[in-house]
């Protein structure tokens, strides 16, 4: 399934995962999403139908650090 990853600069990266299952799972349970060597966490996911295309998209915001 694809996957748009939407960064806090409103840029998109786009990925493909085999299992849109486990991804769910993993979102789940880690506090960070790290795109390209940059930690953000994500605060929303939503599925989008668009005519016949399906995704998944991710909305990320820079993750702050600890203790802030």
């Amino acid at each position: 399934m694809n996957i748009q990853w939407q960064l806090p600069d409103n840029s998109t990266w786009e990925t493909n995962v085999p299992s849109i299952n486990q991804l769910l799972f993993a979102l789940e349970v880690v506090d960070a999403v790290s795109i390209q060597g940059v930690s953000y966490q994500t605060v929303q996911k939503q599925l989008v139908v668009q005519d016949d295309h399906i995704y998944v998209a991710v909305s990320l915001v820079h993750r702050m650090a600890e203790g802030h």
